[in-house]
């Protein structure tokens, strides 16, 4: 894994955001994924209930997911 991080709301939800990297038994890489994945704690235990995922070439998750507001964005279409 080349980055990740963790993001708490509160005691019910967070979000997970790594990069997942696919690699060989020489270690050679095969396929690179970022993937952000919304979670949530039931009676049951933790749960994902949404993920988004991207094939990319970097190394920081900075570099892929946008900082921006949703504005920003939808403003640009």
């Amino acid at each position: 894994m080349p980055d990740r991080r963790v993001t708490v709301y509160n005691a019910v939800g967070a979000t997970i955001e790594v990069i997942w990297s696919r690699r060989r038994a020489d270690e050679s890489e095969i396929r690179r994924w970022a993937v952000h994945f919304e979670v949530a704690k039931s009676v049951a235990g933790w749960r994902v209930i949404a993920v988004q995922a991207i094939d990319t070439a970097e190394s920081a998750l900075e570099e892929i997911f946008a900082s921006e507001s949703p504005t920003e964005v939808v403003g640009r279409g």
